[in-house]
């Protein structure tokens, strides 16, 4: 093809047709030229449709992670109302009877307050994107921002979950109620070989029922009942507030992905 073209010059500028040869060298150029704009149409488009379908793995994982971590906080709300419970029982038998000592189930009881769970902050796809530097992926500003605004909030109740564990249930709840009961490990056995670790030993159900006769021993417990009552209803606050936040955002990257699909 470029030999033909080059012929047709030739003869062109041989024949002294200069004017047709002008008319011929501006219509190559214009062909080269859209073929240069073509090029860098169909970069841009190929480039646009990477970063499209970039862009919508980015939000579906975003959505699995929402889906992922509102599953994990509904379990931990469970646990924690079942908590609760357990803990105001404890405390209205306590004051009924003025006395730990007889309380029905209450090493079962203890047991449940003995636990804490960490705040399932599910963040690996939003991880993702601003460690790659991909967060401009997401094309629509107010989606973005709706993603930066929730994993910073949930950020921030990670550090919540973090400060009471750290600063109020390992320092304060659990060494008490630790003193005070006989862990229980019925859930964790598979081996029928293994009951002989639910065994209560009288000596040491004993010995903890004269801890509790102490005055100092019964302030101490009840303060940690209340402390654990005080965190479990803040905690849930804030999960109830995340899981708002949560199914306000899923149902935002839903409406943009379904946008994506009627493009």
């Amino acid at each position: 093809m470029i030999k033909f073209f080059r012929h047709i010059r030739q003869n062109l500028l041989h024949q002294n047709k200069i004017s047709k040869y002008l008319v011929y060298a501006s219509g190559e150029i214009l062909l080269v030229v859209i073929g240069i704009v073509l090029a860098l149409q169909f970069n841009a488009w190929s480039t646009n449709t990477k970063e499209l379908s970039k862009e919508e793995w980015y939000l579906n994982n975003i959505l699995d992670d929402i889906h992922y971590q509102t599953q994990s906080l509904d379990i931990i709300v469970e646990e924690y109302k079942a908590t609760i419970i357990a803990a105001k029982s404890i405390l209205k038998d306590y004051y009924n009877q003025k006395s730990f000592i007889g309380i029905d189930s209450l090493n079962s009881k203890l047991n449940l307050l003995m636990y804490a769970q960490f705040f399932p902050n599910t963040n690996n796809t939003y991880q993702e994107l601003v460690s790659s530097g991909q967060l401009s992926l997401i094309k629509n500003n107010n989606v973005s921002l709706e993603v930066i605004d929730f994993y910073l909030y949930t950020a921030d109740i990670e550090s919540v979950f973090k400060n009471d564990i750290n600063n109020v249930f390992y320092p304060q709840i659990y060494p008490v109620i630790s003193n005070l009961v006989q862990v229980d490990i019925a859930d964790f056995l598979q081996d029928e070989s293994d009951v002989y670790l639910l065994e209560k030993l009288p000596p040491i159900s004993s010995l903890i029922e004269k801890k509790l006769e102490n005055l100092s021993t019964r302030l101490a417990l009840e303060n940690a009942i209340k402390l654990k009552i005080l965190i479990l209803s803040d905690q849930l606050t804030l999960i109830d507030e995340v899981k708002k936040g949560a199914k306000e955002l899923a149902v935002l990257v839903q409406k943009e992905l379904d946008e994506h699909n009627h493009k």
